[in-house]
């Protein structure tokens, strides 16, 4: 089974007593959780072209909100990837740190995610 991690995606619903979207990011796989530019998560995958050496499948998941992405935040993000490899038939739910509800800390509604391949770090 995958190892699944729902993260908020979108603004709350304009609808009285709407609940917010959720994306479930497949984090199988992933070796490394580093911070990329201000605003996103990056995920290193393990490779995934075994016919190509260099390519590895490399995720950003680009937020948006009042804040940006700290390095807080990208440590509990690489716990709950641990986590998530641990605990079958769990989807553990992540948050930015700085979320405190009065604003909406989510991936972006146009490009939640961006897919590169790249080298290893």
């Amino acid at each position: 089974m995958a190892s699944l991690i729902k993260v908020p995606y979108g603004a709350v619903g304009a609808m009285p007593g709407s609940n917010p979207a959720y994306l479930a990011v497949n984090v199988e796989g992933v070796y490394s959780v580093v911070i990329d530019g201000t605003d996103g998560i990056r995920l290193y995958y393990d490779q995934y072209d075994a016919t190509t050496p260099a390519d590895y499948l490399n995720v950003i998941l680009n937020f948006t909100g009042a804040t940006s992405v700290t390095a807080d935040d990208v440590t509990a993000f690489a716990n709950m990837v641990a986590e998530a490899s641990q605990a079958t038939n769990s989807v553990p739910e992540f948050e930015l740190i700085g979320d405190d509800g009065t604003a909406n800390f989510h991936l972006t509604q146009l490009t939640p995610l961006t897919l590169t391949a790249g080298a290893p770090v």
